[in-house]
């Protein structure tokens, strides 16, 4: 609702909150070039900016980093499913010839699946007072607001399996001395994977181990024992609460850091192609 509510804000602040029988291709088509070149990072003013704000910003900034085709598709689509359930559910008068205005006009996009963050956003994300003065507020569940995009980044999972862990489940493997992660289902618990094969064994990454993740295990397992949750405001148990969060990592990207709302990225791909 969120996501669609912002589009639709967007359209109205460039062309006015227009009926749907009066939308034309030439609004899509303006709408869509005003996006383009809208910034990827938005900081200060840019925060609160509106879309004619925005492109203008862009335009007068060439060299800057743009939103990439995909934001550009997913906020074409949102107007356009509106539109389209607005034509399907009589709000545009039967005797009005109407057709979609934004058929055919989405952006060819490089690839459809997410993409990851590159080297500076990952440098905008962590560089913010969350990581470097550990300022954490209250959507971010105590200290996961830390650890859960720290792991995803850097721990090879995705981040509902590191909300399940236990303190048990980090292990050091006795023959090599190798600090090793455990990601196994425990249905009773509400521990689940996303299939069988997915249990495995994964070596705590040397980074997280500098950045003190073992200490922080340790510190779990001196105040609620060996079977601690390590995130007990996301864990299993609190049915809703990693949900809650996803949110508030979202919103917290796009208030705090500055990267826009409808930017798909993921840590835990950054993750899979650092390994390749």
């Amino acid at each position: 609702m969120h996501e669609y509510g912002r589009a639709i804000e967007m359209f109205v602040q460039l062309h006015g909150n227009l009926p749907v029988a009066d939308i034309k291709r030439s609004h899509a088509r303006t709408f869509r070039e005003a996006l383009q070149v809208v910034p990827k990072i938005r900081k200060g003013p840019l925060l609160k900016a509106t879309l004619t704000e925005l492109s203008e910003y862009g335009r007068a900034h060439p060299k800057l980093q743009k939103v990439s085709a995909g934001t550009v598709n997913k906020q074409l689509g949102a107007v356009q499913a509106i539109a389209g359930w607005s034509y399907h559910n009589g709000l545009v008068p039967e005797e009005v010839s109407w057709a979609d205005p934004f058929r055919e006009m989405r952006l060819e996009e490089e690839q459809s699946e997410r993409a990851p963050f590159d080297a500076s956003d990952l440098q905008t994300i962590f560089d913010a007072p969350l990581f470097t003065e550990r300022k954490l507020p209250v959507g971010a569940k105590g200290d996961a607001g830390i650890w859960l995009p720290v792991l995803a980044l850097l721990g090879g999972a995705r981040q509902a399996e590191f909300a399940g862990l236990r303190a048990s489940d980090i292990r050091e493997e006795p023959d090599t001395n190798t600090q090793l992660l455990y990601l196994v289902r425990d249905r009773k618990a509400g521990r689940r994977l996303k299939t069988k094969t997915s249990e495995r064994v994964v070596p705590v990454h040397p980074q997280l181990i500098a950045l003190g993740f073992l200490d922080y295990v340790d510190a779990r397992r001196r105040e609620d024992g060996e079977n601690a949750w390590l995130f007990p405001m996301v864990a299993p148990d609190q049915k809703g609460a990693l949900k809650a969060w996803a949110k508030w990592w979202s919103r917290f990207l796009r208030t705090h850091v500055g990267l826009l709302a409808f930017e798909r990225r993921s840590l835990t791909r950054q993750s899979r192609n650092a390994r390749r």
